[in-house]
């Protein structure tokens, strides 16, 4: 007990002293991904997109985390996406970010997920198209928390942010 509680006072004092801890939940954000009938099957919002014109599923979960994977302090984690744009702000992409217990989710909509923070990466012009919209996504493990940036590939114009999971 002595050594539990020690180890909670010192990551609390000073987290790098902890190296690795288990991830209590599976991390991720929501993207929209080419369309499968045997994964999306009934549950999927089918959509159509004319630029690319092809078939996605919208309100899918893209896993950086997994549940009890070893985390190390200031592990980073890489994606690059294409983000589509709301038509309400052209000029601009919104990333959410969700946490679950469970270990492979599908869509962000499933009974469990929760919500824990977002980002919005404005460029100042409207996107012109589906390839301008590539975000290159870092997330920093820092305890418990993690460190987003969000880097427009195209102009280099970023954005940070922090989610914190417990």
């Amino acid at each position: 007990m002595y050594l539990l509680l020690l180890g909670a006072v010192l990551f609390g004092i000073e987290p790098s002293t902890i190296n690795v801890r288990k991830a209590k939940y599976t991390i991720g954000k929501k993207v929209n991904i080419d369309w499968n009938e045997e994964i999306h099957g009934m549950k999927g919002k089918k959509y159509f997109n004319e630029e690319k014109q092809k078939w996605y599923c919208k309100d899918c979960f893209q896993k950086f985390i997994e549940i009890n994977q070893d985390l190390k302090f200031e592990q980073q984690f890489h994606h690059i996406t294409s983000i589509p744009c709301t038509s309400k702000h052209k000029n601009a992409v919104t990333m959410q970010f969700y946490k679950t217990k469970d270990t492979n989710p599908i869509f962000t909509f499933e009974e469990g997920m929760t919500k824990i923070g977002e980002c919005r990466l404005d460029i100042g012009k409207e996107y012109e198209s589906y390839e301008e919209r590539k975000i290159k996504t870092i997330m920093k493990f820092g305890g418990t928390f993690i460190d987003v940036t969000a880097i427009h590939i195209k102009t280099g114009i970023s954005v940070k942010t922090t989610l914190t999971f417990d």
